[in-house]
């Protein structure tokens, strides 16, 4: 029996992370000598307020252009966060025009060096960068990490001048002092929440900077493709949202062209709103109030429960998990799985993978040589009418497919010169191409149950890595386009050849790969493309294991899966199921 070598570990590692989202962010940066920080402990670790208390000293009289830049980056990491001390290194016209909004992380930083003439100069390694909004936006660029200041007299002294826009961290700075979140926005036809993770500060008042980053709406590359009914055209900067002692946030909205939304939209604003705030622990209930009439009818709000319909991971969807055994399609729970009615359930049909629909009505399955793929009901009562529709013929190497909540139907054919990615809806099939995805060799891919992310493994010559696409929908719910891949950071994996890949939460992955001749390596990462955090999954197995089970239900285990059983990696369950020798294509649906 397959054993697990070492349990889920929450792995403390680096996080890219960042974000000024308030008013007065700010921190400060662990160069390797001496500097003027004066550190002192508070009690406890982990929220703002019992992370290690920093409080910079002040430029001082007679300092060197370097050592008033190690100042400022030293002072940008003052706890509790600001950035006031920060400011008195710039000249006085950089004081006010300096906006740390946006935010660059980064894991070592060389010490400042005079390049000439007014210039200093401090490389930064493992830099990334995060927007205003506190989302991960990449790596930069080698030549982007090289930053230079400009040092200018300013009376007496040397201030900087014109420093670059953001915050400037490093990265285990973050570990302590952001979380990351999601914001929730409808997809265009406004059936299902589209989760866009941001970070925010730990410690501080969450729900009113949840209901700002709401009204302020998703980036920019996806206005137009999401649907955000918080759109209002309200100054949310100086909006709050006070919550109660009996844990109910009351959001008062105020503007001459608000208008009071019809019962439908009204619906939407809720669960946009109940999805985002129940992240934060103290809110219960959230009430509303348009100009001072009240969506919410009751002082009590609507609890945050509300509009477990609109689920990112389909509510609705089936939670059976689904296989192939000895080439029929089985379905149940992991210790009773049984043939299905429908025509996949009858005879050995030669497929190599199935993969049902968020539903469990309709399976996808792919012919052991790859070339071909059919589409039947699971399930009827007339097996004799129930007829396989063939959707592809003559393909190359079609990878499993994938569902999204609409029912399209996601395909990637890997063939000689690079990968095809196509979608079957209503009968019709149409090619998409994926800057990033299309033409490269992609070993496996999902797409999240929402229909806006696909996620694929592409495979290099020395190791694989896992890139994500935003996948761009009308508002007739129709396929338009998507952005370009982006690749997610696999806990600094590096060299890494990955067997396997599955959903642990509709914005998370677990990735499976091997690092022995019997050893294997759970690791989850991000979709945003994020590196590590606080809480990330890292679980080391011994055996065989053939593959991984997921889904973003939260309602559903995660498992790792041996010739002989199920293990039982995260999720409300445990332990280890034994299963049937020799199943295959084993999963939930989607």
């Amino acid at each position: 029996m397959t054993g697990v070598r070492s349990g889920v570990a929450k792995r403390a590692g680096f996080v890219t992370l960042a974000l000024a989202m308030l008013a007065g962010l700010t921190g400060c940066v662990g160069l390797p000598d001496d500097g003027p920080v004066v550190e002192s402990q508070i009690a406890g670790g982990g929220t703002a307020t019992e992370a290690m208390a920093i409080n910079p000293v002040g430029p001082q009289p007679g300092q060197s252009p370097a050592e008033v830049v190690k100042g400022f980056l030293d002072a940008m990491q003052a706890t509790p966060i600001r950035t006031d001390v920060a400011r008195q290194f710039l000249s006085t016209v950089s004081q006010a025009s300096w906006d740390p909004t946006a935010t660059i992380t980064y894991i070592d930083a060389s010490l400042p060096q005079t390049a000439g003439g007014s210039s200093v100069v401090v490389t930064l390694s493992g830099a990334d960068r995060i927007d205003p909004r506190g989302a991960w936006q990449g790596a930069l660029r080698p030549a982007q990490s090289e930053l230079a200041f400009t040092v200018v007299r300013d009376g007496e002294d040397f201030r900087i001048s014109q420093p670059p826009d953001a915050l400037i961290v490093p990265q285990t700075w973050f570990v302590q002092r952001f979380r990351q979140v999601s914001l929730y926005f409808f997809e265009p036809t406004g059936q299902v929440l589209v989760p866009d993770p941001v970070f925010v500060p730990r410690g501080a008042d969450l729900a009113s900077i949840l209901v700002q980053r709401l009204i302020a709406g998703p980036a920019t590359p996806l206005r137009g493709y999401v649907r955000n009914l918080l759109d209002l055209g309200v100054d949310s900067s100086s909006l709050e949202v006070p919550v109660s002692s009996a844990g109910v946030a009351t959001i008062d909205l105020v503007g001459e062209d608000l208008e009071v939304p019809d019962d439908v939209d009204r619906d939407l604003l809720l669960a946009q709103l109940t999805w985002t705030l129940r992240q934060d622990t103290s809110v219960d209930a959230v009430r509303v109030r348009f100009n001072g009439t009240d969506l919410t009818a009751g002082s009590g709000g609507v609890n945050v429960s509300t509009g477990g319909r609109f689920a990112p991971y389909d509510a609705d969807a089936s939670t059976l998990l689904f296989g192939l055994d000895e080439g029929r399609l089985v379905a149940g729970g992991a210790q009773n799985l049984a043939p299905v009615s429908g025509p996949f359930g009858q005879g050995d049909l030669a497929l190599r993978t199935i993969t049902p629909d968020l539903g469990g009505s309709r399976a996808a399955g792919v012919t052991e040589d790859g070339t071909a793929m059919f589409v039947g009901v699971v399930r009827t009562s007339d097996v004799d009418a129930a007829q396989l529709t063939q959707v592809v013929a003559g393909g190359t190497s079609l990878l499993p497919p994938s569902w999204d909540f609409s029912g399209r139907l996601w395909i990637v054919d890997r063939r000689a010169d690079g990968a095809v990615v196509s979608y079957v809806n209503r009968e019709t099939t149409s090619e998409l191409t994926i800057p990033g995805v299309s033409g490269e060799d992609v070993k496996s891919f999902l797409v999240s149950r929402d229909g806006s992310r696909l996620v694929a493994v592409i495979r290099g010559r020395s190791e694989d890595v896992v890139v994500v696409s935003r996948l761009l929908q009308n508002s007739d719910g129709r396929v338009v386009g998507a952005l370009e891949a982006q690749q997610v950071d696999v806990q600094g994996g590096r060299g890494l050849r990955i067997r396997d890949m599955t959903w642990l939460s509709p914005t998370s992955i677990v990735v499976l790969h091997p690092i022995g001749p019997r050893l294997f390596q759970v690791r989850s990462a991000s979709v945003d493309g994020a590196p590590s955090g606080l809480d990330d999954l890292s679980v080391t197995l011994d055996g065989k294991i053939t593959g991984l089970a997921g889904s973003p239900d939260p309602r559903l285990d995660t498992y790792a899966i041996s010739e002989e059983a199920l293990i039982y990696l995260v999720g409300p369950g445990g332990g280890e199921v034994a299963i049937r020798p020799g199943l295959t294509s084993l999963g939930y649906v989607g």
